[in-house]
C-alpha cells in the first residue's frame, strides 16, 4: 500500500499513523448499497478479543533532511543506518492505542519536486514515462475574517466512551477560540440531528455560556451515523450578510453513502467551506478526507494521546483567513515532452497546509535537462508564486523497485476521476 503522509499542523513534522482498530460502516435504513450487512438492521460486527497489531517497526528512507523522529502516543527508539532512519517501540507487545509518528524535517516549508523515471511495460504507457511528484508548503502572513461557524458533532451510538469525550474536548476548545464578531451554532447528529440554536447567533458571553453548558453534556446517544441529512440542512440555510460559512464535522466514522455525502458538500462549495476532524481509531478517512476536499477546507485526525489544540488553532485560522485562490501550476520540460497534471483542479491553498500535485511526463521516457515547477495564484487580488527545480533523466527504475510516485500519481488520477474532474492534458475522448 501507498499513501501520501500528511503534515501534524503543530509541529510541521509528516505524520504517520497506524490504527490499532478498524471500524466496520454504518449503512443508513433503506439504504441499497451492496456492501450492506446482510443481517439486516439487528446485524452485528464480532469484536476480536485478538490484538489487532502485535508489533511495529518503521523505516524511513533517504533520510538526510531528517532533523529528528518523535512519537506523541508512544516511547520509541530511533537508529540512523545507512541514509535511513530504523523506529522501534520501547515496550514490546500488543498495540491498545494507535501508534503516530512525527517525522521532523529542515526547512519544511521548501518546496520539494521528486522525478521518478519510468520503466517499459507492454501496454502501460503511464509506466514508461517519468512522473514527478511537488511539495508545496507555503506560508503567508496572517489575515483574519469574521466568519459564522457551525459546529456539526457525531453524537452516534459508536462514539461512545473515549471518542465523544475527544469530540466534547475539541468542541470546547473551538468554543473557546471563536473571535468576537462571529456567530455560531451547534448541530448534533446520529440516525437523527438536533441544533443548539434555530438559527447561528453572535458569539457573546451569554451564548456562549449555553453553548459550553451544551458541549460539557453531550452523549452518544442518537443512534446510527447518518451525515447527510444534517449537510443538507446546513447548507439550506440562509447565509448571514458578510459572514463567511465555515462548517466543521467532528466525527469517528464511517458510512456507506460516503458518496453521497461528498456530492452534495461539493455541490454547495459556493456557499460553505468544509472543515472535518476524524475522531479517535479507524475513522474512515475516504469521508474526512473527502469532506474537506470537496468543500474547499482542511481535514485533521485526533489520536489517543495525541495534542488537539494545534489542530483546533490551525483549522480556525485557515477558516478566518482568506486562501490561494485561482491556483494554477506551470510545468516546464525538455522540447517534446506532453504534461499531463493531477489533480486536474488544484484546490485553495490555505496557510500552513501542504499541497501536493502530480504531473506525467509523456514522451519523457530517455529524456534528460531541466524542469521547473511554478505554482501561481491569487490572495486578496495579490499574486502568489512558489517555484521549484529539477532534473530529469538522474536514475531509473529497475525492474524490482517500486514505483512510488507512479502508484501515488495513479491513486491522483483516480481520485480526481471519482470527483467528476479528470486529468489536465487529456481531451474528454482521451478520458
Amino acid at each position: 500500500l501507498v499513501g501520501e503522509l500528511p503534515l501534524d499542523t503543530e509541529s510541521e513534522a509528516v505524520h504517520f499513523s497506524l490504527p490499532s482498530v478498524l471500524k466496520p460502516r454504518y449503512t443508513p435504513a433503506g439504504s441499497s448499497d451492496p456492501l450492506a450487512p446482510i443481517g439486516g438492521e439487528g446485524s452485528q460486527v464480532e469484536k476480536s478479543s485478538a490484538p489487532a497489531v502485535s508489533s511495529f517497526s518503521l523505516n524511513v528512507a533517504e533520510s538526510d533532511d531528517v532533523t529528528s523522529v518523535t512519537s506523541p502516543t508512544h516511547g520509541i527508539n530511533t537508529v540512523i543506518k545507512d541514509g535511513s532512519v530504523e523506529v522501534t517501540l520501547t515496550d514490546v507487545g500488543p498495540l491498545d492505542k494507535d501508534v503516530v509518528v512525527l517525522i521532523h524535517y529542515k526547512d519544511p516549508h521548501t518546496p520539494r519536486a521528486t522525478v521518478e523515471e519510468g520503466r517499459v511495460e507492454e501496454g502501460n504507457e503511464l509506466m514508461s514515462n517519468p512522473a514527478v511528484m511537488l511539495d508545496f508548503f507555503p506560508k503567508f502572513s496572517s489575515l483574519q475574517a469574521a466568519c459564522e461557524f457551525v459546529f456539526v458533532v457525531d453524537r452516534s451510538g459508536s462514539m461512545s466512551g473515549t471518542y465523544i469525550n475527544s469530540a466534547k474536548d475539541t468542541l470546547i476548545l473551538f468554543l473557546k477560540s471563536i473571535p468576537p464578531g462571529c456567530y455560531f451554532n451547534i448541530i448534533g447528529f446520529g440516525s437523527r440531528f438536533e441544533h443548539l440554536f434555530p438559527k447561528s447567533v453572535l458569539y457573546n458571553q451569554t451564548n456562549l455560556d449555553k453553548a459550553m453548558s451544551h458541549a460539557h453534556g453531550l452523549s452518544a446517544n442518537l443512534g446510527g451515523t447518518e451525515l447527510l441529512s444534517p449537510l443538507e440542512f446546513v447548507f439550506g440555510q440562509e447565509l448571514l450578510p458578510g459572514l463567511p460559512r465555515q462548517i466543521f464535522v467532528l466525527t469517528d466514522g464511517s458510512v456507506s453513502n460516503t458518496q453521497a455525502c461528498i456530492n452534495v458538500t461539493k455541490k454547495n462549495a459556493h456557499v460553505a467551506r468544509v472543515f472535518t476532524f476524524g475522531i479517535g481509531s479507524g475513522a474512515s478517512s475516504a469521508l474526512v478526507k473527502g469532506l474537506a476536499r470537496a468543500g474547499n477546507g482542511g481535514a485533521e485526525f485526533i489520536k489517543e494521546g495525541e495534542r488537539m489544540q494545534g489542530k483546533v488553532i490551525s483549522s480556525l485560522k485557515k477558516a478566518l483567513q482568506p486562501s490561494v485562490t485561482d491556483v494554477e501550476l506551470k510545468l516546464s520540460v525538455p522540447p517534446g515532452i506532453e504534461v499531463l497534471q493531477a489533480p486536474s483542479k488544484i484546490p485553495p491553498v490555505f496557510n500552513g497546509e501542504k499541497l501536493v500535485l502530480y504531473g506525467w511526463l509523456k514522451g519523457g521516457a530517455g529524456k534528460s535537462g531541466p524542469g521547473c515547477a511554478v505554482l501561481r495564484g491569487k490572495m486578496l487580488g495579490s499574486p502568489v508564486e512558489h517555484r521549484v527545480d529539477f532534473q530529469l533523466g538522474v536514475s531509473s527504475l529497475s525492474p524490482t523497485d517500486i514505483p512510488v510516485v507512479h502508484q501515488l500519481a495513479s491513486k491522483c488520477l483516480i481520485q480526481d476521476w471519482q470527483d467528476g474532474n479528470g486529468l489536465s492534458g487529456k481531451s474528454d475522448k482521451e478520458k
